[in-house]
């Protein structure tokens, strides 16, 4: 019974993750599109000024969406952190000297961040990040 617990569980997380991943893209997409548009309509200042509007909303949502994705999977904070240094290329050893942690401490956190994005290695796990929108 417990194991058909944990494969559903499994199973919901997986849907989950990729229903959170599209979204990220498409919020991507669109800002990315809105960032074409006002470069091709860089003469119109109305038109300008309405498109970065659209933009600055746009940003808003995907930055709420990012601390909704975080709370889906159950990221703390410290696990955020050690995710984003992990991201610029820094190695256990130096988000042990950034966070002030002992190294245990943030392979703990790397561990958490392992199990809860679905994935066993560094790389896998800031590709997750960034499919999922988590990263800054």
């Amino acid at each position: 019974m417990g194991l058909m617990k944990k494969s559903s569980y499994q199973e919901r997380n997986t849907i989950a993750r990729e229903l959170y991943q599209t979204f990220a893209q498409e919020l991507s997409e669109v800002n990315f599109r809105i960032d074409e548009t006002i470069g091709l309509n860089s003469t119109n200042p109305v038109t300008r000024a309405s498109l970065r509007e659209i933009r600055s909303q746009l940003s808003q949502t995907i930055e709420k969406s990012r601390h909704i994705r975080q709370e889906k999977f159950e990221l703390t904070p410290r696990e955020m952190d050690v995710l984003i240094h992990l991201s610029s290329g820094a190695s256990v050893k130096e988000i042990c000297e950034r966070l002030f942690l002992a190294q245990p401490t943030v392979k703990s956190h790397l561990a958490g961040c392992y199990r809860k994005l679905g994935v066993t290695n560094r790389v896998e796990a800031i590709t997750a990040a960034q499919k999922l929108g988590l990263l800054p």
